[in-house]
């Protein structure tokens, strides 16, 4: 036979692992082609391949005899962006060479990118809104990123998002998150062309709602009172700071009422609140409002009037040692008339006839007063009056005496008991 006719062009050459001008992170790549035929007499002998990165090439040595169709290089790809290409063509029994039939470039990176940051909310320790704005950074030295991926438990990862620098927003209840306040966190991962997935990196951050006031059933009580605001809504669990017309008010506590002139507020529960207001404002609306870490709640507004009756009060339940604050009401009293208060440890009535008549004193045995005092433009007198710490289990007696020569006997307020605790 002679045969001076060059094998038939081999088609159907394609990679079962790879895609031609595409990246891909495997080391292994497996090709395939069509059976090739001669032309002429002679037959196929074999087969003459390589794999480079030379976009060009005419192999000469038989790799295989017979007529192949496929062929795997096993970990034989390096990380390269310019790519790999397979050459493969056929020579006959009489020594002709066909054309060579090419495919390529393979981009191959097999090297994860990295994590460099994640921020919500740019760094902040709070947030009141389950959607958060979350930022991430990685870097990949190939294929370059592509993809990036959140979670809230590590575990349940959302479809890939393309990937990006800037901030995205991000449901905190959502990708194995749950909608309830806590410290939420959240995971990220980037992907790059290639296929590569980083390392997990994450940010935290704690979620809590604002205290909300809605309403109240007791928003209105007079400048002399042991009453309370009671102020209802939501998430008042948390809360803490309490602000009544601007100034804060002291955290209510059990075991005495120290806080009693200025004020205080106690958390009942995560829907209702009892505010004890300043003593001796002027009558007016005052604006209340609640803060928790994470802000502060919208401003309620309640009410403050004038008290309208011969009113004394003071701290009840005192601590040994410190100032006790007692306060009187003008009530009805006409303007410019002053006040006395008196102060006794007894509990038993003192009578001047026609005069004055008191319920403290034991007859005027134990009784101090001050002299007339003037009552402030909101109509209350309002004294601090020290005491020891070994008075601790002591009570005193205050009441409240009007100074003015038209009525007879003097009017005064009620008795006040102050036992030091």
């Amino acid at each position: 036979c002679v045969d001076g006719l060059v094998p038939k062009d081999i088609s159907g050459l394609s990679s079962t692992t790879h895609t031609s001008g595409g990246w891909s992170n495997k080391k292994t790549i497996s090709l395939k082609w069509s059976a090739p035929t001669d032309s002429g007499c002679a037959g196929i002998y074999g087969m003459a391949w390589n794999l480079g990165k030379s976009a060009t090439s005419s192999p000469t040595i038989i790799d295989k005899v017979g007529a192949a169709t496929t062929v795997t290089f096993t970990n034989a790809l390096a990380n390269t962006s310019s790519g790999y290409y397979f050459h493969v063509r056929s020579q006959d029994k009489a020594k002709n060479y066909g054309s060579v039939a090419k495919i390529g470039p393979f981009k191959i990176d097999a090297t994860a990118p990295t994590m460099t940051s994640v921020s919500i909310n740019t760094g902040a320790a709070y947030t009141t809104s389950r959607l958060v704005s979350v930022t991430a950074s990685a870097y990949d030295i190939h294929s370059g990123l592509k993809y990036m991926q959140y979670s809230m438990d590590g575990t349940t990862w959302s479809s890939l998002f393309n990937y990006t620098t800037a901030a995205r927003s991000i449901d905190l209840s959502s990708y194995g998150g749950y909608p309830g306040e806590g410290t939420k966190t959240v995971h990220v991962k980037v992907q790059d062309a290639a296929g590569n997935t980083s390392t997990v990196k994450s940010d935290s951050i704690i979620y809590m709602r604002l205290p909300n006031i809605t309403g109240g059933s007791v928003t209105s009580l007079q400048n002399v009172t042991s009453s309370f605001y009671r102020l209802t809504g939501s998430d008042f669990d948390g809360v803490n700071k309490v602000t009544f017309g601007g100034a804060s008010l002291a955290k209510w506590v059990a075991t005495n009422d120290d806080w009693w002139a200025d004020g205080a507020y106690r958390h009942m529960n995560d829907s209702l609140m009892h505010v004890y207001p300043p003593q001796g404002k002027a009558a007016g609306s005052y604006g209340v409002q609640f803060s928790n870490l994470a802000g502060s709640s919208n401003t309620f507004n309640v009410t403050v009037t004038k008290t309208n009756t011969k009113t004394f009060k003071g701290n009840a339940r005192p601590t040994a040692g410190k100032r006790v604050t007692v306060s009187m009401a003008q009530a009805g009293m006409p303007s410019g008339t002053r006040a006395m208060m008196v102060m006794s440890t007894l509990g038993t009535p003192s009578v001047l006839p026609g005069t004055l008549s008191l319920e403290i004193g034991g007859n005027w045995a134990s009784i101090v007063n001050t002299p007339l005092l003037p009552f402030n433009s909101a109509g209350v007198l309002s004294l601090k009056v020290g005491t020891l710490p070994a008075w601790k289990g002591i009570s005193l007696y205050f009441e409240g005496v009007y100074g003015t020569l038209s009525s007879m006997p003097l009017p005064t307020t009620n008795k006040w008991k102050t036992t030091l605790q």
